[in-house]
């Protein structure tokens, strides 16, 4: 009997390889209807694990299939599903050619985020974006410039100009007012760390998304919602963006080489001439300015110059920006690879600006039995940028400019100006990223699908102010290390199950794992013995060590039951059960979050004439959760020397809250996805509501109890809703020469519910979430002195758009020549220009946001209500509420608000294969793109680029803009992009 139990596992591991040693062959090519080969199209067998990608000739092979009779399946995003009925013989291979026919809206289109397994898209009750690499014609320099304007309801700022800078990325608004509201990032399943490299410094974060190679990103999926993101779990209400790297294709080597060669500049964004009205330059003075302008190149000037690049045009350059890229994709067998390596870099907008990055990507995918594929990814990614001073630092340089002669170094002249330059400040990132996937199934209809992903990421930031530097003559150094590791394994099973013949049943259970290691430790040295290269411990004095280190776990599991009737009617039922090491003590062990969607393919009923096109209604509601920080639920100390630095102390840093909870969401969303007028229209419509209970808002307690800082509470309640459209149409087809258009329109209206204990100035119930508020003038725009009623508190509105549109015209010329264009409009939204409230009072130059105003009356020439001094002849022509913005007496930051609304052309692209071939290519894409060449604010808002706006997610840090950072650059660019 013990001899026959050891036969068994023994038996069972070797029945794959038995099976191998009996499979047959599939071999065949994909066309459209013109019968051009299709590339990268999904080749399938139903029931079975064997999948293949299409190459560019079109052509497949499907080894390792068991003999029998089958149904070839091939998927491609654009195109209806094409099917083949097959017998595969042992030993032998089979041909086999099918014909798709291209379809705007592909129902049997697989599907990945948001369900547990894969799914059909006609069987999803909720909405999924998904953005194709391949149908971007643009050349795309990060993920973020990939995502921006394509998908309705997602927010990507342009950022700044600063080097490695990066903006976080927003799904349907803030989904918490306290806590990040980025999304949750997956790449082919890994989880991934997809917030910002960690600074000690003030001021721009690099993204941690812009390490994935836009190169090797096949297509992104993105869902928005608690509805869609239940299954997630505790940290998904701000949704979830899953990122499919490509995979290598059967054949022969396909190598890809791509070149981006470009120029960048800033286009003018300070202060103008305009006209006098409600704040605005009069008529009658636009003409010669009574002030003398800027003298570039030394001499003090007087306030009122028209100052468009804010007096930093000495140091304004237009950098060459240059990128390579090179792929190989192939396979043999049950062997298929794909692999990339890229490298870019430059200079940047300011002197000492520049970069270097470096990327690498190895996939590899195999089949040791014709059930089992596992694949293997591989990512690297190092970046190193030397940066100007930048941001409210000392040595920000921008920060010097503008606030002169009353800045740190008490001058107006640029050659002393110029010695902020000698800063040196650099900063090294590298990321790793690891995973394998490995599905099984075993019997036809189950699967099980196991991803083991491990995710690590190091950056260094140093910076070096030499001897003799002119705000810290003794010199300083300073380092910052700082790590983010990531351990995750994720594993689902689902069980197909027929039960009659119109009703079916899909049944899955999974779990998840994920522990996350971060480490910070910051070192800084003074007084340094001279020039030359130096480590801290050269310095005379070294600080005492900053050491952080946190470790936060996280896991859960879930259920998912799926049921079709006649295959068009759709329930999907579901609940995730989730623990977290951040939570209170006295919480108790798991969170629950239950979701429900149901889907109906009404196009597909005996009544609905075929005219009519195809359509699908859907509805989903569901909760997700957002965790709080890892040390927000416990009492913590910070060390605090006295006795003259003798003695250590420790103080009460946070208060701690063993009640401590997750923000949950949950939402309800309804929707309808159509292709109309013979699929020459397709519309993508939802409309949603969500709801934020236990909202983390900071409460203060009696100082009394010997704590001065907020604690956070689960007090408060809010909720956003809004609408999405996306709509994409073919306006005129005439064969070579065509038009199309696509459009998408978001809206988002959020409101503050519930606000409990907490005191917090932009969380005020019944207003927006957070809200812009201000003090109360009673007579803003009389040509008088400012009058204030401090007892009543005014709102302007929210922080982010209520509205988003964008537009992207596509037009196809003769010879294959394609021009697109994208324009995005955000409008809705309030942002306070904080810096420029200070400028207003240190003068002499002021605000350059009042430059059109010290025209009438210069800065110094006004200092308020009942003074002797108050008689210039302009006076009269400046209203109250300028009076009070621009200048020192009676100054208030509440009046440096302005409307956020942009219209701003994003791309402008031209692409055209080349007309002679290259010695063996395939083909040579030529490709030149404009990117930023326009933008256009409300004509009130006399700040810079909303969208430099700060990027902080805390309810304080939202709604305020500094007048430091350049806007986004302007840049074109030429690809060259061959085949062969």
């Amino acid at each position: 009997m013990a001899k026959t139990g050891l036969l068994v596992p023994i038996l069972l591991a070797a029945a794959p390889f038995a099976v191998w040693a009996q499979t047959g062959a599939v071999a065949g090519r994909v066309t459209n209807e013109r019968g051009a080969p299709i590339a990268t199209a999904q080749v399938t067998i139903a029931g079975l694990n064997a999948t293949a990608l299409t190459g560019v000739d079109g052509s497949f092979t499907l080894t390792g299939v068991q003999p029998g009779r089958h149904e070839l399946r091939v998927t491609r995003i654009g195109y209806r599903v094409a099917t083949a009925p097959i017998e595969v013989v042992a030993d032998q291979t089979v041909q086999a050619s099918l014909q798709m026919t291209e379809v705007p809206l592909a129902l049997d289109e697989i599907v990945v985020t948001g369900t547990a397994g894969q799914a059909r898209r006609r069987e999803v009750g909720n909405s999924i974006a998904q953005i194709r690499a391949a149908d971007i014609a643009q050349p795309v320099q990060n993920l973020e410039t990939m995502l921006q304007g394509r998908t309705a309801g997602i927010i990507v700022p342009s950022g700044t100009a600063d080097m490695g800078s990066g903006q976080g990325i927003r799904l349907r608004g803030n989904a918490s007012l306290s806590l990040v509201s980025y999304p949750l990032v997956y790449i082919d399943g890994i989880r991934q760390n997809g917030a910002a490299y960690r600074s000690t410094r003030s001021g721009g974060q690099t993204s941690m998304i812009s390490d994935i190679d836009p190169a090797t990103i096949e297509r992104v999926e993105i869902i928005k919602g608690p509805a869609a993101t239940a299954l997630y779990g505790t940290e998904a209400a701000s949704g979830v963006m899953q990122i499919f790297t490509k995979k290598g294709t059967s054949g022969r080597t396909v190598w890809t080489f791509q070149t981006d060669q470009g120029v960048r500049w800033v286009k003018p964004w300070g202060s103008k001439p305009g006209r006098y009205s409600e704040g605005l330059l009069d008529t009658a003075l636009s003409g010669t300015p009574t002030q003398a302008c800027i003298d570039l190149h030394g001499a003090a000037a007087r306030s009122g110059c028209h100052r468009p690049y804010h007096d930093m045009d000495p140091y304004l350059r237009q950098p060459h920006r240059e990128r390579y890229t090179l792929t190989a994709s192939g396979g043999s067998g049950t062997v298929r690879f794909f692999t990339s390596a890229s490298t870019e870099g430059g200079g940047g907008i300011l002197p000492n600006d520049q970069d270097q990055r470096y990327q690498m990507r190895a996939n590899l995918g195999f089949q040791p039995s014709s059930n089992l594929n596992v694949d293997v990814s591989s990512a690297f990614t190092r970046y190193r940028f030397d940066l100007t001073g930048y941001n409210n630092t000392l040595e920000g340089l921008y920060f010097q400019v503008v606030r002169r002669p009353l800045n740190n170094v008490r001058s107006d002249n640029y050659a002393v100006l110029d010695s902020m330059l000698q800063l040196e400040n650099r900063q090294a990132n590298d990321r790793m990223i690891l995973g394998v996937t490995a599905t099984w199934t075993p019997i036809r209809g189950m699967s099980h699908r196991l991803t083991v992903g491990y995710d690590e990421a190091r950056t260094e930031q140093e910076f070096v102010r030499p001897l003799n530097y002119i705000i810290d003559r003794r010199g300083r150094i300073g380092l910052t290390e700082w790590s983010s590791r990531s351990l995750s394994a994720d594993y689902v099973a689902s069980q197909q199950v027929s039960l009659s013949e119109n009703l079916s049943a899909t049944f899955s259970a999974g779990g998840q794992l994920v522990q996350r290691e971060q480490a910070r430790v910051t070192l800084e040295g003074v007084g340094l013995p001279g020039p030359g290269v130096h480590t801290i411990s050269s310095a005379d004095d070294q600080l005492p060590a900053e050491v952080t280190d946190e470790r936060v776990v996280t896991g859960g599991f879930l259920v998912q039951s799926l049921f079709a009737l006649r295959d068009r009617y759709f329930v999907t039922t579901g609940v995730r059960f989730d623990g977290y090491s951040a939570f209170g003590e006295n919480l108790g062990t798991l969170q629950t979050y239950p979701k429900a969607s149901a889907s109906y393919v009404i196009s597909e009923e005996p009544f609905w004439p075929a005219a009519w096109g195809t359509m699908k209604l859907r509805a989903a509601y569901g909760w997700a959760g957002r965790a709080p920080g890892a040390f927000d639920a416990f009492r913590t100390w910070t060390p605090q020397g006295f006795d003259g630095g003798g003695g250590l102390a420790l103080l009460p840093r946070n208060r701690g809250n063993p009640n401590l909870a997750p923000e949950r969401s949950r939402e309800l969303e309804l929707g309808v996805d159509a292709s109309v007028l013979h699929e020459r229209l397709t519309a993508d419509f939802s409309w949603y509501h969500r709801v934020t209970n236990d909202a983390l808002f900071p409460v203060l307690y009696p100082p009394t109890q010997g704590i001065p800082n907020a604690q956070l509470e689960n007090v408060g309640k809010f909720e956003n809703t809004g609408i999405e459209l996306s709509v994409i149409g073919r306006i005129l087809d005439r064969g070579a020469f065509g038009i199309d258009l696509a459009a998408t329109l978001a809206t988002n209206f959020s409101k503050v519910l519930e606000v409990g204990d907490a005191t917090v100035n932009t969380i005020v119930v019944g207003q927006p979430a957070p809200v812009v508020r201000l003090r109360k003038m009673t007579n803003a725009f009389a040509f008088a002195d400012p009058e204030f009623d401090l007892d009543t508190v005014g709102f302007y509105g929210p922080n982010l758009p209520t509205h988003i549109v964008t537009v992207a015209p596509t037009i196809r010329l003769p010879w294959n020549v394609t021009l697109t264009a994208r324009a995005e409009y955000q409008g809705g939204a309030w942002i306070s220009q904080a810096a420029a409230h200070f400028l207003a009072q240190r003068g002499p130059y002021g605000t350059p946001s009042c430059d059109e105003v010290y025209r009438i009356v210069p800065w110094e020439e006004y200092d308020g209500p009942n003074t002797s001094r108050n008689t210039h002849p302009n006076l009269g022509r400046v209203n109250a509420v300028d009076r009070a913005r621009c200048y020192r007496s009676n100054t208030f930051g509440d009046y440096f608000t302005w409307p956020a609304d942009f219209l701003k052309l994003r791309e402008v692209t031209l692409q055209a294969p080349l007309p002679f071939r290259i010695k063996g290519a395939q083909s040579t894409i030529v490709t030149l793109s404009w990117r930023n060449i326009l933008t256009l604010l409300d004509p009130r808002n006399r700040s810079q680029d909303p969208e430099t706006g700060a990027t902080g997610n805390t309810v304080e840090g939202l709604t305020f803009q500094f007048l430091d950072a350049i806007p986004a650059p302007a840049e074109f660019t030429v690809s060259f992009r061959t085949t062969f």
